[in-house]
């Protein structure tokens, strides 16, 4: 009866493994739970052989035991695999044990450790033998050690050890289901490692242990697909963002198109004026300073035709700060001449993000030049407040300054293609910069607006959900 119990548990187990394994396959850390979950269905079956004295011969189970202790040999390298793979693909800064776990050459002594575990295991070094435990209902075998049980005791201490370090720095994650899924991983890893001590007393019957592994290996598997639901609703919010993108390209791109038109002809005036020398000298630096204008302008149309009807980006991780502090830097001028003071305030520790620097540039240097020309020359108040800070996997940066304010009725439309509320205005601006923060899978809105002022807020993703996508994806 336990025989069977336990073989359904692993059964069981190996079906979690390998159906993450089939449906998951392309996403690179569901493949390591999954084969972690399979360490420990062998595990299971190690544990349940020792149960099948009514099915097999004691040297059939003997042979058996040795062979499914790939499972407890395996899973420590295993362990450390996801650790390994999560901190060299979002190329994480780590410190301290935490950077010796993320090694190269400590994984590859893991693996090294748990092959001569397992091979170490098939001789007497290890196991002496199996033998039946006597004074219980429903018999079965349990193993006899030898002197080198010792190496497999501290393979179970070194588990348990990285389980408790990986632990507590899962609590450290910012973003709240990646720290849920990775808190429920390593705990669980650490009570399978406890639960994995009970079983070297032959006081203590498998069963109870198996159970708990069990228990923790379904909480392992469902924190996982909880974490992939809410990774895909992401991904479905993203696709209702890009209706707005494609709006903004088939008007916009007519734009571009247009201007072409009297850049081309400018630039060729202005090559048809250099062949004449019949100028004055400062004539001639006038002609020189157009030709670089119009050069200049063009290079913007190509960059923003680039940017606008493809998409392109240049994404790196940059920090947010620096970011901030540079748009404030080139619209310093502006701002004094027109004796307006900006202001920034950093709550917390600096903020990194994978994004296009010069992009997110773009988009507060915008904001900031819209906030100048907002605030009236008779205006007693005259500021920019700047604030930056992080609420769960996002970081927000608000903009609020003294200016007239813009009218309601306006809130919905003003990041729309050719609505302005300037006199000269193309309404492009704040069209481009809603595109630049939906690229980067971000969010901007008017929080408040009066004839006092207006509050807008970005809201900008720490971490690539798309990447993170792909890791828990490629």
């Amino acid at each position: 009866m336990t025989f069977m119990l336990l073989l359904l548990f692993a059964i069981f187990m190996m079906s979690m493994g390998i159906f993450l394994f089939i449906f998951f396959k392309e996403y690179v850390f569901s493949k390591y739970i999954s084969i972690y979950l399979m360490c420990l269905a062998l595990w299971q079956m190690d544990v349940a052989v020792l149960y099948g004295v009514d099915f097999f011969a004691k040297d059939t189970i003997d042979i058996l035991f040795r062979i499914f202790r790939a499972g407890p040999a395996l899973i420590l390298p295993f362990l450390v695999t996801t650790f390994y793979m999560f901190v060299k693909h979002f190329d994480i800064n780590v410190k301290g044990i935490y950077k010796v776990i993320s090694n190269r050459y400590f994984l590859l002594a893991s693996y090294a450790w748990g092959v001569f575990i397992y091979v170490s295991g098939f001789t007497g070094f290890q196991i002496k033998e199996v033998e039946e435990v006597a004074n219980y209902i429903e018999p079965y075998l349990y193993p006899v050690y030898n002197s080198g049980i010792y190496f497999f005791y501290s393979h179970v201490a070194l588990y348990i050890i990285i389980s408790i370090h990986l632990f507590i720095y899962g609590l450290t994650i910012k973003m709240k289901n990646l720290r849920i899924l990775f808190v429920t991983f390593y705990s669980s890893a650490l009570m399978i490692g406890l639960l994995g001590i009970l079983n070297f007393s032959v006081e203590f019957r498998l069963l109870p242990t198996s159970v708990g592994i069990v228990i923790t290996s379904l909480g392992v598997f469902f924190a996982y697909m909880s974490f992939q639901r809410f990774i895909i609703e992401d991904i479905h919010e993203r696709a209702k963002k890009q209706s707005n993108i494609h709006y903004l390209k088939s008007n916009t791109s007519t734009l571009l198109h247009e201007l072409r038109n009297p850049i081309t002809i400018l630039k060729g005036f202005i090559d048809l004026l250099k062949q004449f020398r019949s100028y004055d000298e400062k004539t001639g630096e006038l002609l020189k300073q157009t030709d670089l204008a119009v050069r200049h302008l063009n290079q913007i149309v190509e960059g923003y035709s680039d940017f606008i009807l493809s998409g392109k980006m240049e994404v790196a991780r940059c920090s947010i700060h620096r970011i901030v502090d540079e748009s404030i830097q080139m619209m310093d001028i502006k701002a004094a001449k027109k004796k307006i003071r900006i202001t920034r305030t950093y709550k917390g520790e600096e903020v990194f993000i994978k994004a296009d620097e010069d992009r997110l540039r773009q988009v507060f240097i915008n904001l900031i030049k819209n906030s100048i020309e907002a605030i009236p020359d008779d205006r007693e108040r005259r500021e920019i407040k700047l604030v930056i800070h992080e609420k769960s996997n996002n970081v927000i940066i608000d903009i609020v300054d003294t200016g007239a304010g813009i009218a309601r009725d306006k809130w919905d439309l003003i990041f729309t293609p050719f609505e302005s509320s300037k006199p000269s205005g193309m309404g492009l601006g704040l069209s481009i910069v809603h595109k630049i923060i939906l690229a980067h899978n971000g969010h901007i809105e008017i929080v408040k607006s009066s004839s006092e002022g207006t509050h807008i807020q970005v809201t900008l993703p720490t971490y690539d959900l798309q990447e993170m996508f792909m890791y828990l994806g490629n």
